[in-house]
């Protein structure tokens, strides 16, 4: 087989055209031509002879051109994949060697000349050896500690139980012995193997403390409690880590770990009570977070400072819990002791903030100083405690301490101003958080009227009028409006700058503040003991009073205050309607004034969302009131759905007409149109009142369609007719099916007409069909069902009618649906006769039937045929390329 794939040849595509044109006897020396699509041989031959494509001309010798480069093309990226491969191991061997370099140099040993690469070797040569899954460093690190473990382990097992007969002293001395091995050896490998002499330290502290153990066994110190004892053996090891750190850097770790384990050990030897134990620990994590924050400086000591920074904050957590436990109220001995832990708490994280490096995050050094003011606000509230009873009187006080940080952040230097601001917050957020039960129920309590409207009186107390589920807390309300208005404060103190800096992000006090005012309104009259109707009023001014600053808001282009003001005047709006719908004369006052502020606030407001919003809300408190006012009347569900109707239409024309081309239009005529639909479904219950409600909505909708954008308006009373005329006719017992069906035919057909004339390429059966067929099917189907001689007379004559005016206008449906009508109406004359006829005249019209199918498939099989033969003529010699 002669070689595959292009000959490696440059020559460009013109100078390969004149080699062959010439015919030249060198011809020899020159590469062989090859097929640019087979890649196979060719030689001088004009065609393939394996594809059978030219190679003469030039587009075949620009096609080997092109070929031919991007074989060279291909050949050379996979030289450069190839090259870049051996380059990427390179590099990563490299990588290691530094690496190496480096954390010997971090352990004060020099280190050796790295192993250069094999200048000569190839790059990309040979087969690639799969990556290792673990460094060397680390599988050193792992044998050596792990054997370090397993002597210590057969350290503790021999002090324990091995070579009893040897005595307490006899093994003690064999373990100091060891112990003195392994610190020697530990000497003798610092500088040539650092990694072993790191394993042999945690070695020799490991026996260190198996030593400790065995002297205790001895009887050494016999007088000194266990807690005591281990005290001491851990801080003379965390003693001799830290000298030791010096030289091994993972004893600083240790020393970290011991000194704390030493330091719990003695508070809980010397401490006795809980909240001693407490102050202790708070005491021993004051000089561990400090030394952690002046360790933090150094990179060689940073873990030592996270081990110490993390043992502080569990011993503060600690404290914290025990805090939590024994914390009494109206208790001045137990709230001095515990505010004495909490300010003792406050220095832990105040001496880290003051020894921590200054390039530390602003965010961790914000950190400290708010737990610092934290736990200072923490010892203040639990002073407090002593003297309340109730817890949530002492949560009004934590807000009220939390609203005096704030304002007492100005006072403080601009480092500590962000984390004492967050420490506020933090206080502020506990009391709101502990309180928000109250404030949830002065909003969502008062909604309970939805299901019993008008249930009560104006002058009951509105505590007393609520459900069981919320009455008889109101010192909770008290408590909670002190916190809200403290939050209230608090927001209006951090909203103005100090300087040229914010203390708050722009949208933060806006938005606390106004969740502040929303919780105010809805508690104050609870945490007041008002009555119902004090409830609705102050409720019913402070949601008109923020849809109208919203509006306001809106006209000036101010987005985010017009957003919030909106949203308070959604959730104080629902608790007003609430306390609205309670008694029969809040709820006809309250509306009333949402009609017209709504009213007065969409003319005021800029922008379409709002307008058709308020517009919205208007429309609906107009109806609403129209029928609250007619059920105070005394009115029966069918005249109220009268009423609303009537008053739907009303806003329907306003909206289309008098509001026409501003944007709370469409809303008004939604809410208009569902207004009527809702009232005509009231109406339903009672006949003559649906005849009414229906006759009275035709003017209004009429009315609104004489826009020309709103004709579908006209349609829709014409629709609203059609049913008032059903109605009628149903209320005086017309049971005539053409009464009803001929109005509503009469509609169908002159809507479907008008859309003819508007839309010329519209079909006739999708504008005149249902016209049509809802005035002929229902007699149709009368007719066939009951017989009868008028209705089948009158519908004969109708569907003739049809017949022509289609015809003579030549459309389809007129056409269609009146000559189906005639036929089926002869076929029904037609059966009793064809009924009475003899059984051999259908067996023989059966038999004539399927003869004339039969000769008419045969003379259609005998046309095909035809048609076949003289398709076969036109190709005398048989299809192309077939033999003769």
């Amino acid at each position: 087989m002669e070689s595959e794939g292009p000959v490696a040849d440059n020559r460009t595509y013109d100078d390969s055209h004149d080699v062959r044109r010439a015919g030249m006897s060198s011809n020899v020396d020159a590469p062989p031509l090859w097929c640019p699509r087979c890649r196979r041989v060719v030689g001088d031959a004009a065609r393939c002879p394996v594809c059978g494509l030219p190679q003469t001309g030039e587009s075949a010798a620009r096609l080997r051109h092109a070929v031919g480069r991007l074989h060279a093309i291909g050949e050379q990226q996979r030289a450069l994949d190839t090259e870049a491969a051996g380059l990427r191991r390179e590099q990563a061997e490299l990588l290691r060697v530094l690496v190496g370099q480096e954390r010997l140099t971090l352990w004060g040993v020099r280190p050796g000349r790295p192993r250069r690469p094999d200048p000569g070797a190839p790059p990309g040569r040979g087969t690639p050896r799969a990556a290792p899954e673990s460094r060397p460093e680390v599988v050193r690190d792992v044998l050596l500690w792990l054997g370090s473990a397993l002597v210590a382990v057969a350290a503790l097992t021999f002090a324990l139980f091995a070579w009893r007969r040897l005595g307490d002293t006899g093994r003690a001395s064999l373990l100091f012995g060891a112990t003195l091995l392994a610190a020697m050896a530990t000497i003798g490998t610092l500088r040539r193997l650092p990694a072993t002499a790191e394993a042999l330290a945690g070695l020799t502290l490991a026996l260190f403390l198996v030593d400790w153990f065995v002297l205790r066994r001895a009887g050494v110190a016999g007088d000194l409690s266990a807690p005591a004892w281990w005290a001491l053996g851990t801080g003379m090891a965390a003693g001799l880590s830290a000298a030791a750190a010096r030289w091994l850097r993972l004893q600083s770790v240790a020393a970290a770990v011991l000194v704390q384990i030493s330091a719990v050990l003695t508070v809980t030897r010397v401490a006795e009570a809980g909240w001693t134990i407490a102050l202790g620990l708070a005491l021993v994590a004051v000089p561990l977070a400090t030394v952690a924050g002046r360790l933090g400086r150094d990179r060689a000591w940073v873990p030592a400072a996270v081990v110490l920074a993390s043992g502080a904050a569990l011993m503060e957590l600690v404290a914290l819990g025990v805090v939590d436990e024994e914390f009494r109220l109206d208790d001045w001995s137990t709230s001095v002791r515990l505010a004495t832990v909490l300010a003792v708490m406050a220095l832990a994280p105040a001496g880290a903030r003051l020894t921590v490096a200054p390039t530390t995050k602003q965010i961790r050094l914000d950190g400290l100083v708010a737990t610092s003011v934290g736990c200072v606000l923490g010892a203040i509230s639990v002073l407090l405690a002593a003297a309340f009873s109730s817890s949530t009187a002492l949560l009004a006080v934590v807000a009220v301490l939390g609203a005096a940080t704030v304002g007492l952040v100005r006072a403080v230097p601009g480092e500590v101003r962000a984390g004492t601001l967050y420490a506020a917050g933090a206080a502020l957020g506990v009391a709101v958080l502990g309180l928000a039960q109250p404030v949830v129920m002065a909003l969502g309590a008062p909604l309970s009227w939805l299901s019993e409207p008008w249930g009560t009186t104006l002058g009951r107390d509105a505590v007393l009028s609520l459900t069981p589920t919320y009455a008889g807390d109101d010192l909770a309300f008290v408590a909670a409006l002190v916190a809200l208005l403290a939050v209230a404060l608090a927001a209006g103190l951090a909203i103005a700058p100090v300087g040229q800096r914010r203390l708050v992000p722009p949208l933060v006090a806006p938005v606390t503040g106004a969740a502040a005012a929303i919780g105010l309104v809805a508690t104050a009259p609870l945490a007041a003991g008002l009555p119902v109707w004090a409830a609705t009023l102050i409720t019913a001014l402070g949601a008109l009073g923020a849809t109208g600053a919203a509006a306001l808001a809106d006209r000036r282009d101010w987005r985010v205050p017009s957003l919030v003001l909106a949203g308070a005047a959604i959730l104080l709006g629902a608790t007003a309607t609430g306390w609205a719908l309670a008694t029969e004369a809040g709820t006809i006052a309250f509306l009333g004034a949402v009609a017209v502020v709504a009213a007065a606030a969409t003319g005021l407001s800029r922008t379409p969302p709002f307008r058709q919003t308020l517009g919205a809300v208007a429309s609906v408190a107009l109806i609403g009131e129209s029928a609250s006012v007619a059920i105070s009347a005394g009115a029966t569900p069918a005249v109220v759905g009268f009423v609303i109707a009537m008053a739907g239409g009303a806003v329907l024309v306003a909206g289309a007409l008098g509001r026409k081309g501003e944007a709370e239009g469409i809303a008004l005529e939604a809410a208009g149109g569902a207004g009527m639909f809702v009232g005509a479904l009231l109406a339903a219950v009672e006949d003559p009142l649906l005849a009414i409600t229906l006759t009275a909505s035709v003017p209004w909708l009429m009315a609104a369609g004489s826009r020309p954008i709103r004709h579908q308006y006209l349609w829709a009373g014409a629709s609203t007719a059609v049913a008032a005329t059903w109605a009628w006719l149903a209320f005086a017992d017309v049971t005539l099916v053409e009464a009803y069906t001929l109005p509503a035919a009469v509609v169908a057909l002159a809507a479907g007409f008008d859309a003819r004339r508007r839309m010329t390429e519209l079909s006739s059966w999708p504008a005149l069909g249902p016209g049509l067929a809802i005035g002929i099917v229902p007699s149709l189907g009368l007719v066939l069902a009951q017989g009868g001689l008028a209705r089948p007379l009158a519908l004969s004559l109708a569907s003739l009618l049809v017949l022509l005016a289609g015809a003579k206008v030549r459309l389809q449906a007129p056409l269609v649906l009146g000559a189906g009508t005639l036929l089926v109406l002869a076929l029904d004359v037609l059966w009793p006769v064809a009924a009475q006829l003899p059984r051999w005249v259908t067996i023989g019209t059966a038999g004539i039937l399927l003869l004339w199918l039969g000769a008419t498939a045969e003379h259609r099989l005998t046309q095909l045929r035809e048609v076949g033969r003289r398709f076969q003529e036109l190709e005398p010699d048989g299809p192309l390329g077939s033999p003769t």
